[in-house]
């Protein structure tokens, strides 16, 4: 499981004009509260899970900024992003619903479109959102490809999803964003608009930074790399 304190998102808000965050899978409401520290307008989170969203409606009862939904991750975008004008910075996070917390199993779910839904929010996202200057943070690519993750790999008794692979990323955002891979964690994946240069704003400790030096992680990563920051251990 990642963390969206990995990125710095005050910077991506700024470089590519992001006044709203759109998250799916809230979790314990940790990705809302780095939205709201970071400044954004406006926080959409979409949970499916009734325990996790009723307790982050009582931690976020007094922030009128953040917007809290409850149930699948792709009716509530399709009900939702099309509506709103702004460029938008989705962290994508929703796999496995329930399963980090301890409520099920990481493989209980048998509807693939609920278990791992990546690839249907994407779709519904481009389908309403063609004309945007978007930027999207998906967690866990260990999910979907092999790699030399941070974390390792995924545990081999968690089921990657039934068509693994992320070709469907590369025919709906080829032509209009760089699709970076980061190998941090369990793995990220950064696509990024074509109308600015890459930008990665990424926090590393010194060490996980000498622990990666000279390792290529795409193109694009290596044509940002200077963007990134180098933090302290402690």
């Amino acid at each position: 499981m990642g963390s969206l304190f990995r990125f710095d998102l005050g910077r991506y808000a700024d470089t590519y004009d992001l006044p709203v965050l759109f998250e799916t899978g809230t979790f314990r409401g940790n990705g809302v509260q780095l939205a709201i520290d970071a400044g954004f307008k406006k926080i959409y989170s979409v949970e499916i899970i009734e325990e996790y969203y009723l307790a982050n409606v009582e931690r976020f009862s007094d922030e009128p900024s953040v917007n809290l939904l409850h149930g699948e991750s792709a009716k509530c975008l399709s009900d939702t992003v099309g509506t709103i004008k702004e460029n938008i910075l989705f962290w994508l996070d929703a796999h496995f619903p329930g399963a980090d917390g301890g409520l099920c199993g990481y493989n209980s779910c048998e509807d693939e479109t609920i278990r791992c839904p990546l690839e249907t929010e994407l779709e519904i996202i481009r389908s309403l959102r063609q004309d945007r200057d978007d930027v999207f943070i998906i967690d866990d690519l260990s999910i979907y490809e092999t790699g030399n993750f941070g974390n390792g790999p995924l545990p081999p008794h968690i089921d990657k999803p039934v068509n693994a692979g992320l070709d469907f990323i590369d025919r709906l955002f080829s032509k209009t964003h760089h699709i970076v891979r980061l190998y941090d964690d369990e793995g990220y994946v950064l696509l990024l608009p074509y109308s600015l240069p890459p930008k990665l704003y990424v926090r590393r400790t010194l060490s996980e930074v000498i622990a990666t030096a000279g390792v290529p992680v795409s193109e694009s990563f290596i044509a940002a790399i200077g963007s990134n920051e180098e933090l302290n251990d402690d």
